[in-house]
């Protein structure tokens, strides 16, 4: 229990010293901007970043980081959209609505015992803080007891903040499938409910995907058939780990 305690303290540490930072930054500049687009007399539309208009001018920042400065008798139209741009980082995506895909790998923490696991996960982003999919994961929730997992999960999970850098929340819900292992002697396995929350650190790359850390809870029921000295025994049990994630989505 030592090693969790310490990886419990630095998480927070890090947590605590990763959003100051992202707040410091944010004050500084924003992360993001509404969508601008500009319509000349001449035909031409150029969309970015307003940056200043008044009676006698109009000044855009495109995407790129030209400016670009109209007088106001060639400009016919100025609409501002509520679409977010973020130039810091090509193909914001996570940040935006769309689709999702990610593979995380896993650590799981007993007492006496532990595993680990694969997942991959795919869905859709509504918004910053809200994004719902599916995940399908292999899980050795025990490695003592050769216990191996295959959950399908509803996968929700959103951002805190519009940073680069954010924290995030996650919650995964389903039912897992049992293999029998005869290593073990298990003879036969069925599965149940499975329950994964988390909440972690977000970073985003400039190439659009994002590098995940989380720190959770999983929950796990199974029923177990062995073949013992003693003769058949059924158990059920229900397996509770907490649980080290990281891994990519894009």
């Amino acid at each position: 229990m030592k090693y969790l305690k310490y990886f419990s303290v630095l998480f927070l540490f890090f947590i605590f010293n990763t959003n100051i930072n992202a707040q410091k930054k944010g004050k500084k500049e924003s992360k993001w901007y509404y969508e601008t687009t500009i319509e000349l007399n001449n035909g031409s539309v150029l969309k970015g970043k307003l940056i200043s208009m008044n009676d006698e001018t109009v000044k855009i920042e495109i995407l790129g980081g030209s400016i670009f400065v109209y007088p106001k008798s060639e400009v016919k139209n100025v609409e501002t959209s509520e679409i977010k741009i973020y130039p810091s980082i090509r193909n914001y995506q996570y940040n935006r609505e769309g689709w999702y895909y990610g593979i995380l790998g896993n650590i799981n923490i007993a007492t006496e015992d532990g595993g680990g696991g694969l997942s991959a996960l795919a869905g859709f982003q509504y918004n910053n803080h809200l994004a719902a999919g599916l995940g399908l994961s292999y899980n050795q929730i025990s490695v003592n007891n050769g216990v191996q997992t295959i959950p399908i999960f509803l996968d929700v999970r959103g951002n805190v903040s519009d940073n680069p850098t954010s924290l995030f929340y996650s919650m995964g819900i389903g039912y897992s499938f049992v293999k029998a292992n005869t290593e073990f002697d298990i003879i036969e396995a069925k599965g149940g409910l499975f329950m994964h929350p988390a909440l972690g650190i977000r970073f985003d790359r400039p190439s659009g995907s994002s590098f995940l850390f989380d720190f959770g809870y999983q929950f796990q029921s199974v029923e177990i058939t062995s073949q013992r000295w003693n003769g058949i025994n059924i158990d059920d049990v229900q397996y509770r780990r907490l649980t080290l994630r990281f891994g990519w989505t894009f």
